[in-house]
């Protein structure tokens, strides 16, 4: 219990230099997407006990392996009252607005067609759509993810990767991109070289929405390793995101989209040197301002810099 209060103690100061460092104050309502799985509750628990008013929504997509109640249940044994909404449910769409509603049931529309395809896009694009919708609901300012310092890093180290791959090897193919990222050394002068001049980037600490509305992700200093031991060490229970694009081999998860790839990748490298994290993320902030937002956006210029890249198949749009 001594060390899960130290734990625990760290891990909210973490949080508090972060949103302190990029100048976000929570005041009123705060929306937290939930998604039942280890990083966003650790988030929620987090806000919670740090004083902020939290309001959990869970998202449900449909998916069949998804239990959204179960989640809501949990939560509630924490004294939290979790929002379920589901995207299938007509009355709920009916009180979108028409671009809003629009886009929803496109993306919708998307998640449903065939073809072993893993839209990581439309599914984000949806929940953050819904959250948007909740948040003028509660008058609340602010949304929050619970993306960790391991997603920065994954981001960052995903352009590098792509930069390089695609300059070497042209036409992507799934295994081949990930014995490229095995074996190919991070060479961190290079990766602060391609930041410096907008090639690469992390993902936004702050993204402003809509109505005044931003999304924050304020677990950016916290490793993923220190989310993994205070679940452990707190008895948190995780629920699965029911995602049927998951593709499973004896209970693992194996990899199939780039993020996930270079995601996995990064786990064995940070075992081999916990340091390397602390390096990466120094390079990484270079691509935010002084407010956490992208200072550019890479990502949308790939297909003018990557031969053979192709930008609108949303298959590895996820960003």
């Amino acid at each position: 219990m001594k060390y899960l209060g130290a734990l625990e103690a760290r891990l909210m100061s973490n949080i508090s230099n972060c949103l302190k460092d990029y100048n976000v104050d929570f005041k009123g309502p705060v929306i937290v997407g939930l998604s039942g799985g280890k990083d966003s509750i650790t988030l929620l628990l987090l806000l919670n006990k740090m004083g902020f008013k939290v309001i959990p929504v869970i998202v449900d997509l449909g998916y069949k392996n998804f239990d959204a109640q179960s989640i809501a249940s949990y939560i509630s044994q924490f004294n939290l009252v979790a929002k379920v909404i589901s995207v299938k449910n007509p009355n709920i769409i009916k009180r979108l607005s028409c671009s809003t509603r629009s886009k929803v049931l496109s993306n919708m529309q998307f998640l449903a067609s065939p073809g072993g395809m893993t839209p990581c896009s439309a599914c984000s694009q949806t929940k953050r759509s819904i959250l948007i919708n909740e948040a003028k609901r509660h008058s609340a300012r602010w949304i929050v993810f619970g993306h960790h310092r391991d997603d920065f890093l994954t981001t960052v180290l995903k352009d590098y990767f792509i930069n390089q791959y695609y300059k070497m090897l042209g036409s992507y193919d799934a295994e081949r991109f990930k014995l490229f990222v095995r074996n190919t050394y991070i060479d961190l002068c290079q990766l602060n070289c391609m930041v410096h001049k907008q090639l690469a980037a992390t993902m936004a600490l702050r993204l402003s929405l809509a109505n005044r509305i931003e999304l924050v992700r304020p677990m950016m200093y916290i490793p993923e390793v220190d989310i993994i031991n205070f679940k452990k060490i707190s008895n948190i229970k995780a629920f699965g995101s029911g995602c049927a694009h998951e593709v499973f081999n004896s209970g693992q998860i194996i990899p199939i989209t780039k993020r996930e790839i270079v995601h996995y990748d990064l786990r064995r490298r940070l075992q081999e040197s916990s340091k390397l994290g602390h390096s990466i993320l120094a390079i990484a902030l270079k691509s935010l301002d002084r407010h956490g937002r992208l200072r550019s956006n890479p990502r949308a210029m790939r297909d003018l810099i990557l031969p053979g890249f192709e930008s609108n198949n949303r298959l590895f749009a996820y960003t």
